[in-house]
């Protein structure tokens, strides 16, 4: 089934208080989707001490709320303290909401929001099946590497001008608007 695009889909920085959307949605993820976002076959429990864990670790998130639904998440974690940065990042979306764009979107935004953290490089790793990640990555020109059973995908950031900072502020503003209500 797919998911219509009734509400365009808001882009923003997900804070520390809204882990409970981001285990809400990895819950949601089906059998395939679990597998091809954490790379084996996951169960709830796994995901409720996943989302435990990230509330220590160091990992920006961000996500694609749809009518207030959070219905894909981007994380990203830097990978070394140098300047400029790389960072991880690990992308999912649900089934209902696959193949409409908003993966792309999503990892767009990141993009963006990479170049403000001082990260350089992206660095994507996902199992050799999961075509949607590996027609993501080459719609930014990630250069790719096969690993065993898995494809690594380095892209580069996103190019600094006037235009996008601007939109993405504006973004940035609607999404923090739109949290502020919501709470």
């Amino acid at each position: 089934m797919d998911a219509s695009f009734d509400l365009a889909p808001v882009y923003r920085e997900l804070g520390a208080r809204e882990v409970d959307l981001v285990r809400t949605h990895l819950l949601r993820l089906g059998r395939n989707s679990r597998t091809m976002r954490f790379g084996y076959a996951v169960s709830d429990e796994f995901i409720e001490n996943y989302c435990s864990a990230v509330r220590r670790l160091n990992i920006m998130t961000f996500g694609a709320l749809v009518d207030g639904e959070l219905r894909a998440v981007a994380e990203l974690r830097r990978v070394s303290d140098a300047r400029p940065a790389d960072a991880e990042v690990a992308l999912s979306v649900e089934d209902a909401w696959q193949d409409d764009g908003i993966g792309t979107r999503l990892l767009s935004h990141v993009r963006r929001s990479a170049r403000y953290h001082g990260i350089a490089t992206l660095h994507m790793i996902c199992l050799r099946e999961n075509y949607r990640m590996r027609c993501i990555a080459q719609k930014y020109r990630a250069r790719t590497k096969t690993l065993a059973d898995q494809i690594g995908a380095d892209a580069p950031r996103a190019d600094l001008d006037c235009l996008p900072v601007a939109s993405e502020w504006r973004a940035d503003k609607a999404g923090f608007v739109t949290f502020a209500l919501d709470v």
